[in-house]
């Protein structure tokens, strides 16, 4: 955290993406027993890290 505030990154936008990747990881496990759920989570976990570029 402390490269990203170097950065300039404010503090209060580091709850949003860390339960992004969170609720990814969480939907990814999930899909192993309900792969269309699986799917979505891949899905939105590359928007998110696409977005990071």
């Amino acid at each position: 955290m402390a490269r990203l505030r170097t950065l300039g990154v404010p503090d209060g936008w580091f709850p949003g993406p860390a339960s992004a990747k969170a609720a990814g990881a969480l939907g990814l496990l999930a899909g192993l027993a309900v792969p269309g759920l699986g799917v979505a989570a891949a899905i939105g976990l590359i928007l998110y890290f696409v977005g990071a570029v």
